[in-house]
């Protein structure tokens, strides 16, 4: 209940510390410890079952070398997306990436996405915040996602008439599903689910509870963005065609996978240059594609 309880004063919640911090609650798991920590100025407090740890607060550069103060934001960097158990520490144009282990720290320029007031890892997907927007990020290479910048009171922030199940303001007419606004493309799986794309969204249209609202594709296609041209289900696979190119999905328990080997041209999967449409007839295995005025099977 996170995103839905009223404001806390931080003194409160965290003894000791006043005023406000740049780095809100990430757990660091070094050591096989469960730390918590924060920080406001040249200062950095940790907490270990609640309760502040003894030394603290330290200078911030004595915790982790290389690291300055005044920083803007901070976020924990899991191994299985940073390589090695890492924090990365904002300061306007730059990032400090420290590393737990060896205790070493990388700068480098983060001009793609620009200065941070707050930082998050959610759902394996790293955010930066500015202001009442976000944008989406690789915390490797600090590249910027398309399709961003996002408002945050769509997606964390609960704002009345707005978010899930209301609509998105950033998407305009295309979020909304009783728009009018025409689909790009729509097909259903062998599982009777029904998928419609537009705007760089996609929408589950058989079901109340997983949908009738859009998400946006990458959230349950992985690795797809942009406008899909085209979407057709074939021998238990999820075709969708972007352009003169072809992504393949397998759905499962837990999704969409992406196939090995693609996104991958579509002269060299299907023989065709484009698609406008695509369909397959129930019972049988022949696969309709609609090319500008021409059909092909």
């Amino acid at each position: 209940d996170g995103w839905s309880r009223g404001p806390e004063l931080l003194v409160e919640c965290r003894g000791s510390l006043p005023g406000p911090s740049p780095w809100g609650w990430p757990e660091l798991r070094a050591a096989g410890l469960k730390l918590r920590g924060s920080l406001q100025g040249e200062k950095v407090w940790s907490y270990a079952g609640g309760q502040l740890r003894p030394g603290f607060p330290r200078r911030i550069g004595d915790e982790f070398p290389g690291v300055p103060g005044d920083l803007d934001a901070a976020v924990e960097c899991h191994p299985e997306e940073c390589g090695g158990e890492t924090v990365l520490f904002f300061k306007g144009d730059k990032v400090f990436s420290f590393d737990l282990e060896l205790r070493v720290t990388k700068e480098r320029p983060w001009l793609d996405v620009g200065p941070c007031d707050a930082a998050l890892r959610w759902l394996e997907r790293y955010y930066c915040l500015q202001g009442t927007q976000f944008h989406r990020f690789k915390p490797l290479t600090g590249e910027a996602l398309p399709g961003y910048p996002r408002d945050l009171r769509d997606y964390f922030i609960p704002c009345p008439g707005r978010g899930h199940g209301h609509g998105n303001a950033s998407w305009g007419s295309a979020g909304d599903r009783c728009s009018g606004q025409p689909f790009q493309a729509i097909t259903s799986d062998d599982s009777g689910r029904i998928y419609a794309f537009r705007g760089g969204l996609s929408f589950r249209l058989d079901s109340w509870r997983d949908g009738w609202h859009a998400w946006p594709q990458a959230h349950g296609w992985p690795g797809l963005e942009g406008d899909v041209d085209a979407a057709f289900s074939w021998d238990k696979h999820m075709y969708l065609i972007q352009g003169s190119q072809v992504f393949i999905y397998v759905s499962g328990r837990g999704g969409h996978q992406q196939v090995e080997g693609y996104p991958r041209a579509l002269q060299e999967e299907l023989g065709v240059p484009k698609a406008d449409a695509a369909f397959t007839c129930p019972g049988s295995a022949e696969l309709y594609v609609i090319t500008g005025g021409q059909r092909m099977c």
